[in-house]
């Protein structure tokens, strides 16, 4: 039996829908992309993805801290949820900017509230509010970050991650938005 979507994932789903649609065509990566999410919803000549795990069967594997690609190869890049994982985030976004060419966009998301997920070989380091993406994406000609989430869904988001039998009301609760408290953030930017 699939498990049901987590709160964050249905709301990071809600946003990045809209996202991807400004980055159709070209030679795309999806960096961190194990699962290869987004390769049905993105029309382009080429997807290409990036892993650290090789078990995930990427087609490059490697650091994203170190990509061995050549500089602006990339017409966009998609990083959901990856941040987080790496040990120094400004040096990936140095390098995501490095590989992707100018007029290019890339899209990212992170989590602001969320359990602990990392794993042995993908650790969880950080959180990041508006402000830290801001300054992370500052090398950019034009970046737009939305929020997502509420304190009622950051709370419930989190009960639920702990009381699984409960993940059937994830759908209902994530409609609901109570307080300004933003669970996580998509961050469009151009290089």
């Amino acid at each position: 039996m699939k498990s049901a979507k987590s709160i964050h994932r249905i709301l990071l789903d809600e946003k990045l829908s809209q996202a991807i649609k400004e980055i159709q065509g070209g030679i795309v990566l999806d960096a961190g992309g194990k699962e290869r999410r987004y390769a049905n919803q993105i029309k382009c000549s080429k997807y290409v993805c990036l892993d650290i795990n090789k078990k995930n069967k990427p087609d490059i594997c490697c650091d994203i801290h170190k990509i061995p690609v050549k500089t602006g190869y990339f017409d966009a890049i998609i990083a959901t949820e990856v941040l987080e994982h790496c040990y120094d985030p400004k040096k990936a976004v140095e390098e995501l900017r490095r590989i992707l060419k100018k007029g290019g966009k890339i899209i990212v998301s992170t989590p602001f509230i969320l359990q602990y997920h990392g794993e042995k070989d993908c650790l969880d380091y950080w959180r990041f509010s508006h402000d830290g993406l801001k300054e992370l994406f500052k090398d950019f000609n034009q970046i737009e970050i939305t929020g997502f989430g509420s304190l009622s869904t950051g709370v419930f988001g989190l009960i639920t991650a702990k009381i699984s039998f409960l993940n059937f009301l994830n759908g209902f609760f994530s409609k609901i938005r109570l307080g300004n408290l933003k669970t996580g953030f998509v961050a469009v930017a151009t290089k």
